[in-house]
């Protein structure tokens, strides 16, 4: 280990390694509970961890580059092996994008412990853990997991239960049960919730209007889809970007 610098011996090495490679397993593992508290706890470990591991063979200005690549890799893998779908792993990525984006603009030169990227991270993890606990198909049957899927995949499709029982290859009773039982939702009021978590990800976006959005998430009809969206949000979706930003949709 010839490359390590002088301020850090090879047994200072070798433990802090093992305490960066521990302190990823323990943020991997709280987010994929959806434990956001004990995330919250181990990111503060984590980083420790990654200055003690690499300050002293990185450039100071390198850090929350590799710091931030850690953490990206951390959630991605934490929400897929907890089992969330795949469209909403996009949308993770999207939403850390857009988070620590503009973190970094408020702040040209920031650090590992500036507030204002502490504050997007534990924005991110929020987010992941939140996603986790309520979209999560780790513990659904393999029909739940199947007809989950499904519905992920044809979301922006006009999709019946009728439609799902034949594809499915079950009742529509027997289905209908099921779903709710392990759920606690019906298939309707699931499948509009997944569109609505889905449009708040778009509805964020800069460049996109309402009536795209609702498009985008299978509504052909955007008063519809602003009647669904206030129920389930208890807001409309102009109330909803003007509390996110406040940017134009027409």
């Amino acid at each position: 280990m010839d490359y390590i610098s002088d301020d850090l011996t090879n047994w200072e090495y070798m433990q802090a390694s093992e305490l960066w490679y521990h302190s990823e397993l323990n943020l991997k593992h709280c987010v994929e509970l959806g434990d956001e508290a004990g995330a919250r706890k181990a990111l503060v470990e984590l980083k420790e961890a990654v200055e003690q591991r690499f300050s002293p063979i990185v450039k100071k200005e390198e850090m929350v580059t590799i710091f931030l690549g850690i953490i990206g890799g951390i959630l991605h893998f934490a929400c897929r092996d907890a089992g969330l779908p795949p469209a909403y792993l996009t949308m993770m990525i999207l939403y850390q994008r857009e988070t620590l984006t503009a973190s970094i603009m408020k702040v040209p030169s920031l650090s590992m412990s500036h507030p204002t990227l502490l504050e997007g991270l534990n924005a991110c993890i929020s987010e992941a853990c939140s996603l986790i606990r309520n979209l999560s198909l780790s513990e659904c049957s393999p029909l739940t997991r199947r007809c989950i899927s499904l519905i992920q995949r044809r979301l922006t499709d006009k999709l019946s239960v009728e439609e799902l029982a034949s594809i499915l290859g079950v009742t529509r009773q027997y289905l209908s049960t099921r779903f709710k039982e392990e759920t606690g939702k019906s298939l309707t009021d699931y499948i509009n919730w997944q569109r609505i978590t889905l449009s708040k990800y778009y509805l964020r976006q800069k460049s996109l209007n309402i009536t795209q959005v609702a498009m985008m998430c299978g509504y052909s009809d955007s008063n519809y889809f602003g009647r669904i969206f206030k129920r389930l949000e208890h807001m409309t979706p102009r109330e909803y970007v003007a509390l996110h930003g406040g940017f134009p949709v027409l």
